[in-house]
């Protein structure tokens, strides 16, 4: 996997992500959650590219589905 293809992955990841938690707040009403939700848009956001972070990012995506 080249450094463009991780790149253009993490970045397909966690638009994919920040959509999937932007729904669970919206359904959810439980103060908590959106907390901690909030917690993961902040975490995914500061996410640099790179194979660690993309593989990181696929086990978060697949955790929320």
């Amino acid at each position: 996997m080249t450094h463009e293809d991780v790149v253009t992955k993490t970045t397909e990841l966690k638009e994919s992500i920040l959509n999937r938690v932007d729904s669970l707040m919206t359904e959810s009403s439980d103060l908590d959650l959106k907390n901690k939700l909030d917690n993961v848009k902040i975490e995914v956001n500061s996410i640099t590219p790179s194979k660690y972070n993309y593989y990181r990012l696929t086990e978060l995506k697949n955790g929320l589905n």
